[in-house]
């Protein structure tokens, strides 16, 4: 028998048993033309993987929903796919749990708890979060932690250390903040609370990251709602006219 076309390759390979009499079959069969022809079959089989590859990465991509951007993130980003990885976080920004029930029925909640700790401070860093206000973001800690509450209770003080923008709130913020039973019930989170609001009472100025693009916005929203409405409160005129300028008003750096 001589190997000299793909279809003497796969029609050898179908009748072999083990591996040792694959190699042995190949080294006694295979002419110039039957090795031409192996690299002709692996050349035409890696085009056909990729291609499929292809089409099933965009299929994934042209699924993406709130209900399962978290996994596709998470699957994505273990197997390295960035232009999937990419598609998959702007939607991530977009979808974290704020803690109603009606929103939570439509978003990935599984995928979202089972984020490795650094996927999740990760996204929560992120400029391009879309949040309100930063208690949403502690909510989305929140219910992370709360999944496995025993094994990733000790890591929540980092966590809200690292991913909220604390230097960005008010005492009015901070004090509510400092009152969720989350806080009330660590220590390590209460003293990273702590630190901010004495710093915000004190004047001083830490080293953090800016207000979110996202939240600023919020607030200019909720300037023209309240100037609407005849209430304005505050700063709620400035917020209206130049937004940026709570922006301005944030804190910039790395960290509180």
């Amino acid at each position: 028998m001589q190997l000299s076309s793909p279809v003497d390759v796969l029609t050898f390979i179908a009748g072999v048993r083990d591996c040792a009499e694959l190699v042995a079959g190949l080294a006694h069969f295979c002419t110039p033309a039957g090795l031409t022809a192996l690299e002709s079959l692996a050349a035409s089989t890696v085009g056909r993987v990729l291609a499929a590859r292809q089409l099933c990465l965009a299929a994934l991509e042209a699924s993406l929903s709130p209900a399962n951007c978290f996994t596709i993130y998470r699957f994505a980003e273990a197997v390295c796919i960035a232009p999937l990885c990419q598609a998959s976080e702007r939607l991530c920004l977009s979808c974290m749990p704020k803690g109603e029930p009606e929103a939570a029925a439509e978003m990935d909640e599984q995928g979202f708890t089972e984020l490795r700790p650094e996927q999740l401070q990760h996204l929560l860093q992120s400029e391009g979060l879309q949040v309100s206000s930063e208690m949403e973001v502690f909510r989305a800690i929140s219910a992370w932690v709360g999944a496995r509450p025993q094994e990733r209770a000790p890591v929540m003080g980092e966590l809200v250390r690292a991913c909220m923008r604390l230097g960005a709130m008010d005492l009015r913020q901070l004090e509510a903040l400092d009152q969720e039973p989350q806080v009330v019930a660590s220590s390590d989170v209460t003293r990273v609370v702590a630190q901010a609001y004495v710093m915000r009472i004190m004047g001083c100025v830490p080293a953090g990251p800016r207000m979110r693009p996202s939240v600023a916005r919020a607030m200019a929203k909720e300037a023209r709602i309240g100037e609407a409405a005849g209430a304005g409160v505050g700063m709620v005129g400035v917020a209206e006219a130049q937004p940026e300028e709570y922006e301005e008003m944030a804190w910039e750096g790395e960290g509180l």
